[in-house]
């Protein structure tokens, strides 16, 4: 398989996974972030909370996998684009794009995450896995 696909379908799976388990039906995640912030913080520091925690994801997963930036932002976006299209057939039409924004926002951390790792890496502080790394001691 492709080693750009690979990281890409890699990718998008890890964000739809991240994605739901964060925001279990029934309740979202923001629901209780905002009952421990308190009332008066509102909804701004439960957003930079969040996407604080997405980039903790993103930067996990591309020091443990490897994969390079662009190909986790990419993965991402198709992944968020087959979910929003998902909910707007299934749930939708929706009256507010907020989820929209919410996916992009969220992307956004997942992404910052992957680049702060991989800018990381350039520097020397870290050393992430490298994607096929286990096929080439093989040969």
């Amino acid at each position: 398989m492709y080693p750009r696909f690979r990281e890409m379908a890699a990718s998008g799976i890890f964000a739809l996974v991240v994605t739901y388990l964060l925001f279990e039906p029934g309740r979202p995640l923001w629901g209780w972030i905002i009952d421990w912030i308190g009332t008066h913080s509102g909804e701004p520091v439960a957003m930079f909370f969040l996407v604080g925690l997405y980039a903790l994801f993103g930067a996990v997963f591309s020091l443990l996998t490897g994969v390079r930036f662009d190909n986790f932002v990419a993965g991402g976006f198709l992944a968020y684009i087959a979910l929003v299209t998902y909910l707007e057939a299934v749930a939708g039409p929706f009256d507010s794009p907020v989820h929209l924004f919410l996916g992009l926002f969220f992307l956004f951390g997942f992404g910052f995450g992957a680049k702060l790792a991989e800018g990381a890496e350039q520097r020397g502080v870290l050393r992430r896995r490298t994607p096929g790394a286990e096929d080439q001691t093989r040969e």
